[in-house]
Formats: structure tokens, sequence, C-alpha cells
């Protein structure tokens, strides 16, 4: 992103198309629910150390036996191994910490309605980016325009609306121009990856934004615009549910289900599967410091890491097991 007048772009929604002139945009997806947090992990760091210690290891192994049977040298694997860390690691740090100037680069980000949306708007603002919030209550996004700066545009966008997305994206051609390169960063969720009961049509939109950002991340190469995912773990407090929400929306399904699945299901077992996602809503918590962290890090850093994972130990570990073991092991410990 650096060396550009671009847009990122921020969305959190049901479903969307990019349109083509924001091809130089960085586009930010956000879809989130969950339970209590525990404290966030910083697997960022981790992640892009990871295999850089594996090579530094698998080297010293092939240094350190050449050495020793061309009898050039008697040092030892873990010698080798520590001075090609210490190299390496200082290459890896110095590559992690480049950053981007935020002057002159935009910022757009849909369902600014929402809490995170409305955070990550007021983040990104006082990072300097240029931030064009999309809102469908206009009383909110006047007050998010009162605390920001004047760098803060408000645009009235439905994602589901092309006629709103067509006039969004006509407004920021004409406010900012177009550069070079851009980013997107499709934020999801963990349960992508890791299956949970109830939630089907959650982990299907997870899973399915995930596979059209890996193909987006190949198509958009040959132009050199990243492609960043972003699986935070279980969150509620983003989208702004409650238990009226919950129970309205449980209501709903109950009535329209027919008579041969009321009574294959039993009403007693369907209030306690509500009441078990109730525990989730709950529960929520409203501290996003976490998400926005890793939002500033995908956004501001010269070399993002393809995926991004803000998510505690247990989830993490769940993810692995879900992806690395066989199935039978991800249930046994898990189901």
């Amino acid at each position: 992103m650096a060396g550009y007048k671009g847009i990122t772009r921020i969305t959190l929604d049901k479903g969307e198309r990019a349109d083509s002139r924001l091809a130089t945009s960085v586009f930010i997806r956000i879809i989130v629910m969950g339970g209590p947090r525990q404290e966030e992990v910083p697997w960022d760091l981790f992640d892009r150390c990871l295999l850089p210690v594996l090579f530094c290891h698998a080297a010293a192994v092939l240094l350190a036996t050449l050495l020793n049977l061309l009898y050039i040298s008697s040092v030892s694997i873990f010698t080798v191994f520590l001075w090609l860390l210490v190299i390496v690691l200082g290459g890896v740090f110095f590559y992690h910490n480049l950053k981007v100037t935020a002057a002159g680069k935009g910022v757009l980000i849909t369902e600014c309605d929402s809490p995170l949306g409305y955070a990550a708007a007021r983040q990104l603002d006082e990072l300097g980016f240029t931030v064009f919030a999309g809102f469908k209550d206009s009383a909110k996004a006047q007050k998010l325009k009162g605390e920001s700066s004047g760098r803060l545009h408000v645009l009235e966008l439905d994602v589901t609306s092309e006629e709103q997305i067509v006039a969004a994206a006509k407004y920021i051609g004409l406010n900012l121009p177009l550069g070079a390169t851009g980013r997107f960063i499709n934020v999801v969720s963990i349960q992508g990856r890791v299956a949970s009961p109830f939630k089907s049509p959650y982990c299907i939109v997870k899973a399915g934004v995930e596979a059209f950002s890996e193909c987006l991340s190949l198509e958009m190469r040959k132009w050199g615009v990243d492609v960043v995912i972003v699986e935070p773990g279980n969150y509620t407090s983003w989208s702004g549910c409650t238990d009226e929400e919950l129970y309205g929306q449980a209501r709903q399904m109950w009535n329209e289900m027919s008579e041969e699945a009321k009574a294959d299901y039993g009403e007693d077992y369907f209030e306690q599967r509500v009441l078990s996602l109730r525990y989730a809503i709950k529960n929520q918590g409203g501290d996003f410091s976490a998400i926005l962290r890793t939002l500033s890090d995908a956004v501001s850093r010269t070399f993002p890491l393809p995926r991004y994972t803000p998510v505690t130990w247990p989830e993490k570990m769940q993810a692995l097991v879900a992806d690395h073991l066989p199935r039978s092991v991800y249930d046994i410990l898990y189901t």
C-alpha cells in the first residue's frame, strides 16, 4: 500500500460485491459472533517467525554436518543454529515492523452502525487515515462525524443496495484519487474453520468468505494487491445482538417450522438450544482491543501476513486440531 493514494476498505456486512473502481483499495470484512473472552494472544509475530526458525534449524543441521564431514570445523549444530537464528530473526523483525504512512491513504468501512465498525472507524481516523464510514443510521453517522477529525467522511451505505454501493464508489472516486495497488482485508471468524453445533449458517458464511478470500488472493496477485484474512475468535458484542433479538429470531424460526419438524425436535429441546446460545449473548464483552490492534497492523504494515488469528490459546489449539489431526481426535476432545 506504500506509495499510492488508495482506499482501505473495511466491511462489516452479510454480503457485498466489490466495485471494479475500488480495485486499488484495501477491503476489510468483519463478521463475528461468540461468548465470554479470555486474553487474546499476539499470534501474528509467532506466525511470522515460525517458518524462519524451522528454516534456521534445518540449515544448521545441514551446515554443521557438512563442516564436520569435510573436517573444516567441529562446530555443533546448536551453535550454528544460534548464529543463524540471530541473523534471520533480526531480518524478520525489521521486515515485520516496516509500516506505510497514513497520509493520502483511505479506508472505506461499511456497517459502521455496529459497535466494531464504529470503533474501527474511530481508531483508523486517529491513526491518520482518510476514513469513509458507511452507515444506515444517520444519527450514528453524525455522532461519529462529531467525534472524529475532518478526514472522516460519512456515507449512506447499505451493502445490500446496489444503488448505494455505486453511489459510494462515485463519491470516493471524487474525493480520493485512484492509486497503484491496494489491499483487501476480509475479517471473518475462527468458526469458518471450526464447526460449532447450532451455528451451521454462521459457520457456512465464514467458511465461504475464507474460500472467496483465498481465491481472490490468487486472482489479484497479478496486480500486486494483497488479500489478508483476519480470523478473530467468538464475539457477540461486535454484532450488538441482544436477548430480545435472539428470542425474537427463535420465535420466528419455531413458528415457521412445519408441524412434523416441531414434533421431531420438541419445544423443550428447542428452548434448551436457545438458552445455550443466550449464554454467549449474556456474557458478551465490549473489548475490541485485540481485533482493532490486528486491523491496524493489517492496514499499516508494509508486508502484512496473509492470515491473522487474534484468538485465545484454547481457540488456537482447537483450530490446529481441526486442521491437522484426524477427525476422530477432534471429536474426542471437542464434541
